[in-house]
């Protein structure tokens, strides 16, 4: 299945933007904010009708929210990893960034039942210098996805030319009352 419209299931603590300011060790006692954010992306795809899209789910989010996964799955998207625990590549060693990868399919796989083929690696972390990580996900059958038309400073590939939707289109994905 081949998406342009992609999203990434992650929480708002995972964004590399926090990396230095919330340690890993706290985020399971973090508010979580995915379940409602996602339901209201998917039923915005809704009610477009035949709108499909990718989305890049990170394993710890599916191990925590694997109802979350299978509605993602069974309103026609594709689910597709992100990692498991939002490392970036350059961080990783080849045999970490492995173990990381097929952590999270498997998770996703037996989340949905069935195969998982995408990725989109943390923070469009594959760059010149993690190239090395291609010939890793070949081996665990999975595709990159980091062309990406958003600019952004960790890396990724231009692909398709820039498009930036106001989140306030959407409203608040916060806002219990949506």
């Amino acid at each position: 299945m081949m998406n342009a419209l992609t999203f990434d299931v992650e929480e708002y603590f995972h964004a590399e933007v926090f990396a230095g300011v919330v340690r890993r060790e706290e985020w399971a006692g973090l508010e979580s904010r995915v379940v409602r954010a996602t339901q209201r992306i998917l039923d915005v795809l809704e009610e477009g009708r035949s709108t499909a899209a990718t989305f890049f789910v990170l394993g710890w989010v599916a191990a925590r929210h694997p109802e979350l996964v299978r509605m993602i799955h069974a309103r026609g998207h594709e689910v597709a990893c992100h990692g498991y625990s939002h490392e970036m590549i350059t961080r990783q060693s080849s045999t970490q960034f492995a173990e990381d990868v097929v952590r999270s399919k498997k998770t996703l796989e037996d989340t949905i039942g069935a195969a998982v083929i995408g990725y989109r690696a943390p923070t469009f972390s594959v760059v010149r210098e993690t190239l090395w990580s291609l010939e890793v996900l070949v081996e665990a059958s999975a595709f990159d996805g980091n062309g990406s038309g958003v600019a952004h400073p960790g890396g990724g590939w231009r692909v398709f030319p820039a498009v930036s939707v106001p989140l306030h289109a959407m409203g608040d994905p916060t806002d219990q009352r949506a």
